[in-house]
């Protein structure tokens, strides 16, 4: 294990306070003229048709019985004075002349100026308050965050392997070439003529043949 050094890079993350330009929009206030339709009322004069009964009679002479009614004489004295009946049916029969009446209704159209009221719509100028949207630019207070590499030094404990050369013997086996004299006994082969004797039982005789 050996201590060492080495460098390394890190990042760390910084905040930082800058002015920064944005655009603001506000809504300003402006009077400005319209023209607008205003209804008032008025009154006009205008014909209309209308219906009405109109009478077209005329006077008639009719005759009527004169005196007391007819119905009371009948009711009345005819009962009271049965002696007198002739008497009084003579009365009855006296009649007069008298102007009477005859209707004969129709219904006519006839036009008929009447005022009424009237919506009339006018143009008129008018003032108004109207919201305008404006653009300005303000500078405002911003914190950023940036990213800073950095490069430190850091110590730290490294198992390192170390070669050391060392002196050693070692032996080694050596194959050297040596002559010897040796004795070595050899079998030849050689050819033999010899004479052999047939051995064979009766069966087999005729296949030795």
């Amino acid at each position: 294990m050996e201590q060492c050094t080495r460098t390394v890079c890190c990042k760390r993350y910084v905040t930082e306070q800058c002015m920064e330009t944005r655009c603001v929009c506000e809504r300003v206030p402006v009077m400005t003229e319209k023209t607008v339709m205003k209804e008032r009322w008025v009154c006009q004069q205008c014909t209309e048709m209308r219906s009405k009964c109109v009478d077209h009679g005329h006077w008639e002479c009719k005759e009527v019985p004169c005196g007391p009614s007819f119905m009371d004489r009948l009711g009345g004295l005819c009962h009271k004075h049965h002696d007198d009946c002739c008497n009084c049916c003579c009365e009855c029969q006296k009649t007069k002349q008298v102007k009477c009446w005859v209707p004969c209704k129709e219904t006519v159209c006839c036009p008929v100026t009447v005022t009424k009221r009237v919506k009339v719509c006018e143009p008129c100028t008018v003032k108004c308050c109207c919201y305008q949207t404006v653009t300005r630019q303000v500078q405002c207070p911003v914190c950023k965050t940036r990213c800073v590499t950095e490069q430190k030094q850091v110590c730290e404990n490294v198992c390192k392997t170390r070669m050391v050369p060392y002196t050693y013997t070692k032996c080694y086996n050596v194959c050297v070439p040596v002559q010897e004299m040796r004795t070595v006994n050899v079998c030849v082969r050689k050819c033999v003529q010899k004479q052999i004797t047939p051995s064979c039982c009766g069966c087999c005789a005729s296949c030795c043949r």
